[in-house]
């Protein structure tokens, strides 16, 4: 797949893996919009639930190394996610990957953050990393 899409995205310079990157993204922006209301459109922001608890310093990891009870029980911690995902997707068999797929929208409006890295995927606060650094240098100065 990257070899067609290297030329289109020019891959040359950015790479295989940022190409597929970039396309898995797209595809995910693309299935958010979609299935669940576009955090810009909506007055009502169905996500401030969940944003909050990001923003309080929460974070959800999603390593490859998950069995499912874990990824299940990591996915149920964040509020109001399974709700938001019934409430527009009742009696879905695929509960959890929409729950998924919800984070990943959310970073991919850059609402939350994700980080991806040694085969797991991190969610957390849009600012936590750089405030994490800056919350370090506050420490040194007393």
């Amino acid at each position: 797949i990257t070899g067609k899409a290297e030329l289109v995205y020019e891959g040359e310079q950015e790479g295989p893996y940022n190409v597929a990157l970039y396309l898995i993204q797209d595809a995910i922006e693309h299935w958010f919009d979609e299935l669940f209301p576009k955090p810009e459109e909506d007055e009502r922001n169905p996500y401030e639930v969940m944003q909050l608890w990001f923003n309080s310093g929460k974070s959800v990891h999603l390593g490859a190394d998950l069995n499912d009870k874990d990824y299940r029980e990591t996915l149920d911690a964040v509020p109001g996610l399974k709700k938001l995902v019934a409430k527009y997707h009742p009696n879905s068999e695929y509960t959890y990957f929409l729950m998924e797929l919800v984070l990943n929208g959310l970073a991919s409006k850059e609402i939350i953050q994700f980080n991806i890295e040694n085969q797991t995927i991190e969610f957390m606060d849009i600012l936590s990393e750089s405030l994490g650094d800056l919350g370090a240098d506050f420490g040194s100065l007393n």
